[in-house]
């Protein structure tokens, strides 16, 4: 991609050089993140690092993330961007899930079917779009992709990242984003975002955020 609709400028925040934390900067937690999941052979939203000068007056040290949207999943996924599904967190204390793009009605189907559990292989396969004996169902509807939800949830424990949607953090989700195509579902696949807490920054998972209860939280 040389060309782009939107991009985001970042830089540090909670652990920076000119703010607090000092100790804890790297500037690299969330980009090293982000890059396991290339390195595992799933979809992710890239990075490059610049010294940015506005009017000649120099800023400090960057970087920019593309944006998981709609724009960006026919970029990347294909399709129309019309045909997207986007969810992520509200920004508000409440960390409520919304729709970027599209609607939340796919997630609150998978969500319930979630909610509900998968006690049974019936339960499990349609999820994917699968009979009970685990044929393709040509009126199902795949909701799950299980190798890019493993691979996700892999990277988020292998860097220890409190600040995740399997965080408990004010019994909030948190950095949900999650991109579904209802026109050809393959599944929701899911993206890391913003993990400056991890690799050990702040006391990482042994601050004890992790969920026990998936239903203590509000998800909108």
């Amino acid at each position: 991609m040389d060309e782009f609709d939107k991009i985001d400028l970042r830089t540090s925040q909670n652990n920076s050089w000119s703010f607090q934390g000092s100790s804890q900067n790297t500037l690299i937690r969330d980009v090293f993140s982000r890059d396991v999941q290339r390195d595992m052979g799933q979809p992710y939203t890239r990075s490059r690092y610049y010294h940015l000068y506005i009017n000649g007056q120099y800023w400090g040290l960057y970087q920019t993330q593309e944006r998981a949207d709609a724009d960006f999943a026919e970029s990347y996924l294909g399709g129309d961007k019309e045909e997207y599904d986007v969810v992520k967190n509200d920004s508000s204390g409440s960390r409520a899930l919304h729709a970027t793009d599209g609607t939340t009605d796919a997630y609150r189907r998978l969500y319930d079917a979630a909610v509900a559990g998968f006690a049974s292989d019936a339960a499990y396969f349609a999820v994917q779009g699968l009979r009970p004996d685990g044929t393709p169902d040509p009126a199902g509807e795949r909701l799950l992709d299980p190798e890019n939800l493993m691979d996700y949830m892999i990277c988020t424990y292998y860097t220890g990242d409190p600040d995740a949607p399997v965080s408990c953090w004010a019994h909030f989700s948190n950095n949900v984003f999650a991109i579904y195509n209802r026109v050809r579902p393959q599944g929701f696949t899911w993206y890391r975002h913003d993990a400056e807490h991890s690799l050990g920054a702040n006391g990482g998972v042994n601050e004890g955020r992790l969920l026990t209860d998936p239903t203590d939280r509000s998800i909108g």
